[in-house]
């Protein structure tokens, strides 16, 4: 099939005088201005960005080896800090073997002294 051919229809340009072309120009070269700023001003804010994803990336790099540096000090203390535990610990078994002895040896002086004064009331009935 053979495809009919058309003619276009030619619109109807509108008649501008020089004023309105050189209007159109100023407000053409105006926003092209603006959008060269518009431009420049994203280019700031992306080196800004990126400058401060940098900083923010050194201050997390010194976070890091201060948390590894006292990682290491808190490593090197828990013996240490085991240590006394222990130590510790071992004062207060001492403390209430020492209390346990002077309870016991309370304990055997009262007996002994309930054994004397039975001893004793007896000597003195037997007169």
């Amino acid at each position: 099939m053979a495809r009919a051919h058309r003619r276009r229809r030619k619109l109807p340009q509108p008649e501008a005088d020089n004023s309105e072309i050189s209007g159109l120009i100023a407000a053409s070269a105006a926003l092209e201005e603006r959008v060269g700023n518009m431009v420049d001003e994203f280019q700031r804010e992306r080196e800004g960005a990126a400058q401060h994803r940098r900083d923010l990336r050194l201050v997390i790099e010194a976070l890091s080896a201060s948390v590894r540096g006292l990682t290491a000090t808190v490593s090197e203390i828990k013996p240490l800090v085991d240590d006394w535990r222990e130590t510790r610990a071992e004062w207060r078994g001492a403390a209430r073997f020492k209390k346990f002895l002077l309870a016991t040896a309370v304990s055997v002086a009262g007996f002994a002294g309930a054994i004397i004064n039975e001893v004793w009331k007896v000597l003195l009935s037997v007169k």
